[in-house]
């Protein structure tokens, strides 16, 4: 799941006729396919007023290092401690 730090979907062209839409936040499934609509009729026209969104450059995420070990850390930690409640539920 691509969950982006505005949680909005995003749609960059990293090329000119490389369009790409991501960041769809859990909600993925029609929103991809409305976008996919949409963006392909941006190929066909170049109009992007016919896109839902605006176009924007591709930017790195700041510190997205520390949040994938903060992740990590957060899922050591209650994995541990649903062994420990699996413990006392006798389980």
């Amino acid at each position: 799941m691509a969950v982006t730090s505005d949680h909005l979907p995003h749609i960059h062209e990293s090329n000119p006729g490389l369009v790409m839409a991501l960041g769809y936040n859990g909600r993925g499934v029609a929103l991809a396919t409305s976008i996919g609509a949409a963006i392909a009729d941006y190929a066909l026209s170049g109009d992007e007023s016919a896109l839902p969104l605006p176009l924007t450059p591709i930017k790195q995420v700041p510190f997205q290092r520390l949040s994938t070990v903060g992740l990590e850390i957060a899922s050591a930690w209650l994995g541990f401690r649903d062994r420990l409640d699996a413990r006392r539920h006798g389980r």
